[in-house]
């Protein structure tokens, strides 16, 4: 499901993150899915990603038709080295389907080709 601007946050020393999506994907986000998070100052290649899982996904859409969501930090040793800090921005990419790695890498690659090609996604 797209990536989209992620605002992390502090609660009591628990991180979690805010971001905003479209009302034409807000069917397919539910409560409990989890989300990938690339967090911008740390290169995903070289750091990897955060893990997160949707918390709680406004009722009322605010402002242009998007819905507030947020999404709850699930850390493990493995993101250790991404230190995290009020107000830091990443993308995050919740996840509404289970498809395989493979399909994901897939869909991305050549949905970027169709881009290269033709400029639309």
């Amino acid at each position: 499901m797209g990536q989209k601007l992620f605002y992390i946050n502090p609660k009591n020393e628990q991180y979690y993150g805010e971001l905003t999506i479209s009302q034409d994907i807000s069917a397919k986000v539910k409560l409990g899915q989890q989300a990938l998070i690339k967090v911008r100052s740390y290169p995903y290649g070289e750091y990897g990603y955060l893990r997160g899982r949707v918390s709680y996904i406004s009722e009322i859409p605010i402002g242009d038709s998007t819905f507030f969501v947020k999404l709850d930090l699930l850390r493990s040793g493995k993101d250790s080295l991404i230190q995290l800090k009020p107000g830091i921005l990443g993308n995050a990419e919740i996840i509404t389907e289970d498809k395989s790695i493979f399909k994901r890498v897939w869909y991305n690659l050549t949905k970027n080709l169709e881009y290269q090609r033709t400029g639309k996604g």
